[in-house]
């Protein structure tokens, strides 16, 4: 049963306020009883509901809501979760969260959180339907007065049904979180706690164990910023409650010695935001020296600690195995270059056993941004599977024989962030470019932009089904005519990044699937995060497509890579685009044209047997169109690039419109990349398809011809142009 409002009122704030003090049994709560005592009339009854009692919580203007109490009673120490059966009245346009459940200790200041967890409108597959949401908390007491709450703040109706609280039913299935603002995080922008940092890089640690064979643990940023909030959405998405734990929990139940044999030990001494656009000596050597202490987590399964942190570990059960301060033992700390600390690192990897797949390259410590903070990104993934982690520093490094050692003559992929951060400031000029040149000349495939990702131990732990097989949905091929199509095209492709925070608010859009899009996916997300990429097969729309980004199966430039140094790389890439479905391959060559040579296309054709055709360029060449490889295999250049959306969508429009008008010839075939992961992006309800959608308006008033279609699609009409064309 729905709630009439008026036109006018645009911003409904709903507060519904479920305090409930619980005891030691099963205890559930129906809603007649939850608003028996509320004197507003704009709750209503709905016969619909289990117990034929149920209230749509509901109110105009008062933003205090409603506070209503229950019996007195108390709650034993232990894992719980409660179970609250809610459904909505009508669809929320909103990919913001809609509301926030907690938890908490009515008479305890300040208030302790048991439980905060965002809803968002993806939480309810429909209308007017009943859904469970699941929420965990663990009570380390006895708590005699608690509440539940719902705080609503977005104009969406809310139906509840009652509020069912029992003991956890499994102990080992508890999913576990750390709240990061606890530890002083996102509160006050680009401070430097080092403190904070530091049991980050414990917590890192931590993670690794603890999510070595399952996903058990997860760290959490704050659920209304647009990048923190892929955690909380992917942990709704496969019905994943968790528990909060404070920092002092997560150690006392997670560090246990069956988990781990010790501690690592080493200072990584005190930094600045110039200590990280511009390293002095000493500072470099100190990033080594955090990546050896990653290391040797990795091998020992130890956990990481420094001189903020030692004192929060009991070191008689954690002793420590490497004391990474101690220059009698490890001579390179004397060198403040940071060369025999690498020569050190580089023995490390020879004389034991590491996983060789990929190489990761860890970012200085931290970064300038709390939100971005690189100080235990990638470590959880690299202690967790035994990879083998570096640093060095390439912007004033003309020596390439670094990627030349031997170290890389048994790797093929390279994971983290190529530059050392982006500065307006010539001097600091990032080296992303030229070291992704540097890679594909040494016959390396980058997988980029990794420093920013949080829990990627959780994500590679993730439940999934060994034997999913991924397929796409045929594509529907329109008549072709004399008309322009245009395919919408998202990625940055070699960055999973995307995926498991920016583009996970996308993919909940309620517009996905009005439009053609085609979406860039690193093809290596197989092995990092399965789950993730059966999900998004799963739930993908006939309009939703993935294509291969860049340039196949991980980041290289086409016109630079050593065949010589990695002979099989298009034998492993055409096996991953044959097992994730994947026909069209997008190819980027020297920034300067961003042509692709014919001779590597001609080796692409022979390699991916499969393949429909291919996508040049990151930036719009100068020559515009679409070559054919072999008379069969169309290769497209890039039309239109708006990388940030800058300008919104009428600069898109406007690029878009230049090229119609510049175009006589027709059919005419037009990708555009459109990514919006800027600051315009952290407005309220904005998503890629907000602007899609906008951009599709306003072209469609103008011209009557535009048709949209997946890039499949494309290549299909362009492969049937060209034989119409060549007759």
């Amino acid at each position: 049963m729905g709630i009439k409002r008026s036109i006018g009122c645009r911003k409904l704030m709903l507060l519904c306020i479920l305090p409930l003090l619980l005891c030691a049994k099963t205890v559930r709560y129906e809603a007649e009883h939850l608003f028996a005592r509320s004197p507003c009339d704009s709750v209503i009854k709905d016969v619909t509901a289990s117990n034929d009692s149920c209230r749509v919580a509901y109110t105009k203007h008062n933003s205090r809501g409603y506070l209503i109490y229950g019996p007195n009673i108390s709650f034993s120490s232990g894992f719980y979760v409660a179970t609250f059966r809610l459904k909505t009245g009508n669809v929320g346009v909103s990919v913001n969260p809609v509301g926030i459940i907690d938890i908490t200790s009515r008479r305890e200041y300040p208030l302790k959180y048991h439980a905060r967890q965002p809803i968002y409108a993806s939480s309810f597959d429909s209308i007017f339907r009943w859904q469970n949401i699941r929420v965990g908390f663990y009570l380390e007491r006895t708590i005699e007065c608690f509440q539940l709450r719902i705080e609503w703040f977005d104009s969406v109706d809310l139906y509840v049904d009652y509020v069912d609280v029992q003991p956890y039913p499994r102990r080992e299935n508890i999913t576990f979180a750390i709240n990061l603002q606890d530890l002083n995080l996102d509160m006050i922008p680009d401070l430097f706690d080092e403190i904070m940092t530091d049991r980050r890089i414990l917590l890192a640690s931590i993670q690794a164990g603890v999510n070595r064979d399952k996903a058990n643990l997860v760290l959490l940023h704050d659920y209304r910023d647009y990048e923190g909030q892929g955690i909380y959405r992917w942990l709704c998405a496969f019905d994943m409650p968790y528990v909060l734990l404070t920092y002092d929990e997560c150690i006392e139940k997670s560090a246990i010695p069956n988990t781990f044999n010790g501690c690592v030990f080493f200072d990584p001494g005190e930094l600045s935001i110039d200590a990280i656009n511009n390293p002095p000596e000493y500072q470099k050597s100190l990033f080594q020296v955090k990546a050896i202490a990653t290391n040797l987590a990795a091998l020992d399964s130890l956990l990481i600690v420094t001189p903020r942190t030692i004192n929060d570990i009991d070191l008689t059960k954690f002793p420590i195995k490497y004391d990474l301060t101690n220059r009698d033992i490890y001579p390179f700390l004397k060198d403040l270059s940071g060369d025999e600390a690498m020569a050190f690192n580089i023995q490390l990897f020879e004389t034991y056993r590491f996983n060789k797949d990929v190489l990761f390259k860890l970012f200085p410590y931290m970064s300038s941004s709390p939100l971005r903070n690189a100080s235990e990104k990638l470590t959880d993934y690299v202690i967790q599977n035994r990879c083998w982690s570096f640093y060095k520093d390439l912007r004033n490094d003309t020596d390439n024989s670094f990627f030349e050692n031997e170290v890389f003559n048994q790797s093929h992929f390279l994971m983290g962030w190529p530059d050392e951060g982006w500065t307006n400031e010539s001097t600091h000029y990032c080296k992303e470019y030229e070291h992704i040149k540097l890679a594909s000349e040494a016959g390396k495939l980058w997988i980029g932009d990794m420093n920013r990702i949080h829990n990627l131990s959780f994500f590679a732990r993730l439940p999934n089904d060994i034997h999913y097989i991924y397929r796409q949905s045929a594509p529907q091929i329109p008549k072709l005519e004399h008309k322009t199509y245009i395919s919408f095209i998202t990625m940055d492709g070699d960055n999973p990044l995307l995926w498991l925070k920016h583009y996970r608010r996308d993919w909940d859009s309620p517009l996905r699937g009005t439009i053609p899009v085609s979406w860039g996916i690193p093809p290596k997300l197989l092995d990092l995060a399965p789950a993730v990429l059966q999900y998004l097969y799963r739930t993908k729309t006939q309009n939703d497509y993935f294509i291969a980004d860049i340039s196949g199966l991980a980041w290289h430039l086409t016109d630079h890579f050593d065949f010589n140094d990695f002979p099989e790389m298009l034998i492993v890439t055409a096996d991953y685009l044959e097992r994730l479905d994947i026909r069209v391959v997008k190819l980027m060559a020297d920034r300067n044209d961003d042509i692709v040579d014919i001779a590597y296309l001609r080796k692409c054709v022979e390699g991916y047997p499969d393949v429909s055709g291919f996508v040049e360029g990151y930036w719009p060449p100068a020559e515009q169109g679409y070559v054919m490889v072999k008379e069969k295999y169309p290769s497209i250049r890039l039309a239109v690039h708006e990388p940030r959306g800058n300008g919104g969508v009428y600069r898109v429009v406007d690029s878009i419109e230049s090229v119609i008008e510049a175009t006589s010839n027709r059919p005419l075939f037009l990708p555009v990349i459109y990514n919006i992961y800027s600051d315009s992006y952290r407005k309220r309800n904005q998503t890629l398809f907000d602007k899609l959608d906008s951009i599709r308006t306003i072209l469609d008033d103008k011209h009557q011809t535009i048709v949209y279609v997946r890039l499949d699609v494309m290549m299909e009409l362009i492969k049937e142009y060209n034989e119409t064309s060549s007759k």
